[in-house]
């Protein structure tokens, strides 16, 4: 969902069945080592390139 950029971070939270957004992010945080702006950032750049 993040990666194809077609969905808010909020949305995405709400659709995973966290109580809120922050609880989203810091759990992004743990799973990935980035926030996921950034997780989105890296992997929008990465698929225009191929």
């Amino acid at each position: 969902m993040l990666a194809s950029g077609a969905n808010a971070a909020d949305e995405i939270a709400y659709l995973l069945g966290f109580q809120d957004t922050s609880s989203f992010y810091r759990a992004f945080r743990e799973w990935e080592g980035v926030t996921s702006a950034q997780w989105r950032e890296q992997n929008i750049e990465a698929s225009r390139l191929n």
